[in-house]
């Protein structure tokens, strides 16, 4: 979506860990997360034939609503689902994985 949005659209991976969301420890930049620097309003989950925690779209779900509370909208687009916050979901992600798996 970023290449193809020509970077007007910035997607970046977050990690699972349980019912938490956190910033992706590998393969990415601090600055992608930092809040001063970017506004991050809506997250897309993995869809159905995903390689990241396949067929468990609803724990990405489950995770997302633990860690920014109830989306303001929800909408599934080809197989994925996005979930939309009115406000900037980088001031609560964490950036230190707590103990525990780490999925993608």
């Amino acid at each position: 979506m970023t290449a193809d949005s020509g970077n007007q659209v910035q997607v970046r991976y977050v990690s699972r860990i349980g019912d938490k969301l956190i910033q992706r420890p590998w393969e990415s930049g601090s600055s992608w997360y930092d809040p001063a620097q970017h506004d991050a309003t809506f997250l897309v989950t993995p869809g159905p034939a995903g390689v990241c925690s396949p067929g468990t779209p609803a724990g990405w779900e489950a995770a997302a609503r633990a860690t920014f509370g109830p989306p303001s909208g929800t909408y599934r687009v080809a197989g994925f689902t996005i979930l939309v916050w009115h406000k900037n979901l980088l001031r609560e992600l964490a950036a230190v994985a707590p103990h525990g798996p780490i999925q993608c």
